[in-house]
């Protein structure tokens, strides 16, 4: 064979080695472009689930808000719900076609009127979600968000034989992050009596400090030169969009 026969024989190898290698890069990338769609639903709906506790958050608040307003507890479950049934639809609407289920279940407990502490404003609630066509046969994951109002620090003095509220400390827990938080105040109505005029109205004015630790105080209920004796203090406190309410009396 002359030399330009074996100049075309490694050629025509040259070629086919070209293609072959072209070929299995071209099938690699697409193999890695399979396995990059496959992953991304799984990454979306960790997202999605991500976004629970923003979700449970958001229903709670709704919730707590009616309850302040009408003390309903039926109605307050039905506002959550609501929210939360809106949500998971939209949840599963982005997976439209993929045979993936999700749904909560949940209770609410709201603790507002008792002296004794705690006072809370929480959801308990677990998230199942089905999703067997993009990889998860079945996830169930716990939630508890809300608020906790624990450890009050009630300062008396007394006037005759009655005891007089002049200030109150609570600390107050964000339970889903598990850390002391300040709080806004909604609402603080103060039950009183005038000696000699028997009970009077409610006033809605105070002090308020913030010690940190979740340590929310309120001092001079009343002023100085009057003698006005608290009995009972009704304070409604928000953080976050939730509200919790406490009611402390002068014996706590």
């Amino acid at each position: 064979m002359n030399k330009k026969g074996q100049l075309v024989i490694l050629a025509s190898v040259s070629l086919m080695i070209t293609i072959i290698i072209m070929a299995a890069v071209v099938t690699a990338g697409e193999l890695r472009i399979r396995r990059s769609q496959e992953v991304s639903f799984p990454v979306s709906l960790f997202n999605a689930v991500d976004d629970a506790p923003r979700a449970l958050t958001v229903a709670l608040s709704l919730a707590s808000e009616v309850y302040m307003n009408t003390r309903d507890i039926n109605e307050a479950n039905e506002t959550a719900f609501a929210y939360l049934s809106s949500w998971v639809n939209d949840f599963t609407k982005a997976y439209s076609g993929k045979g993936v289920i999700a749904y909560f279940t949940y209770r609410i407990d709201f603790e507002w009127d008792n002296t004794e502490p705690p006072w809370r404003s929480i959801i308990i609630a677990n998230l199942t979600v089905k999703a067997e066509p993009i990889g998860f046969n079945y996830l169930k994951l716990n939630y508890t968000v809300g608020l906790l109002v624990i450890n009050p620090n009630v300062i008396v003095s007394v006037i005759g034989k009655k005891s007089r509220i002049d200030a109150f400390n609570v600390t107050v827990i964000d339970v889903s992050k598990n850390m002391g938080v300040p709080v806004s105040i909604l609402k603080l109505a103060l039950s009183r009596q005038v000696p000699g005029q028997g009970r009077g109205p409610i006033i809605r004015h105070l002090y308020y400090y913030y010690y940190g630790s979740g340590i929310n105080g309120f001092k001079d209920l009343t002023p100085r030169s009057q003698v006005i004796i608290v009995e009972e203090v009704y304070a409604y406190f928000k953080y976050n969009g939730i509200i919790v309410g406490v009611h402390i009396v002068a014996e706590s």
